[in-house]
């Protein structure tokens, strides 16, 4: 059983929600190799009782959501600096 609080796990909830389908599901094979037991499917998707999360899995989880959002930040950077490349040269 995990430590954080409900309103920790309604962020996180959020979080995920607003990532592209693709990490959605990344995040569900993180929870699925952790804890396959609380996964729950019917024919409108797949549900995770978020409070039956251990710490462990909810680390795995937020360290995945870091890793995505520092990519998306160099993703950032490098683009600008490729439209400055090409505003400066071209």
């Amino acid at each position: 059983m995990s430590t954080v609080n409900i309103n920790q796990l309604e962020l996180l909830k959020k979080n995920i929600e607003l990532l592209e389908k693709i990490h959605q599901i990344e995040v569900l094979r993180i929870v699925h190799k952790e804890q396959s037991n609380i996964l729950n499917e019917n024919k409108n998707g797949i549900y995770i009782n978020m409070s039956s999360l251990d710490n462990n899995t909810l680390t795995l989880i937020k360290e995945y959501m870091k890793h995505i959002y520092t990519q998306e930040q160099e993703l950032n950077v490098n683009e600008k600096v490729k439209e400055e490349f090409l505003k400066t040269y071209f």
